[in-house]
């Protein structure tokens, strides 16, 4: 996990390629998001927070809702290598999402604080594609969160 603190308190203190990592993802979706969940995604006042996760083949993550006292709205995800399913749960609705290669997500509103996500622990994911479904192996998949922390969201009470 890595911390960068505000924007209005100095340059970003994550390492040079989480930074531009993060600005390059702001330039690449900012003419498909709109301005205010693009803004939410990438340009607040608050501290950012990156983490980098490596999924072995197999595993996954259990369904969850990114901690809502620590982190505020608009949630970026890139899955760099490797391919997934991610499952999206809100009581008995459930969507899956195909999550390929070098494909990112972003999360704000209810999916971010009402849809819990998750990857279930398996070595390859059902996929429907048209109207057939196909069997994709997992293979090793590197992923990058970035969060914005609450204010005092990083202190130890």
């Amino acid at each position: 996990m890595l911390f960068s603190r505000p924007p209005s308190e100095g340059p970003s203190s994550l390492p040079h390629h989480i930074a531009a990592l993060d600005t390059a993802l702001a330039t690449l979706l900012e003419p498909h998001l709109p301005p205010d969940i693009h803004a939410l995604a990438f340009h607040q006042e608050l501290g950012r927070q990156a983490i980098l996760n490596l999924y072995t083949p197999g595993s996954g993550i259990t369904p969850h809702i990114d901690l809502p006292r620590r982190y505020a709205d608009g949630i970026v995800g890139a899955s760099l290598t490797g391919g997934c399913v991610m499952t999206f749960t809100r009581g008995a609705a459930r969507h899956d999402v195909y999550l390929p290669p070098r494909s990112v997500y972003v999360m704000s509103g209810s999916a971010r604080w009402e849809w819990a996500h998750g990857i279930a622990y398996r070595m390859e994911d059902v996929v429907l594609d048209g109207e057939e479904e196909r069997m994709i192996p997992r293979g090793l998949r590197l992923s990058v969160t970035l969060r914005w922390m609450k204010p005092n969201a990083g202190l130890l009470i």
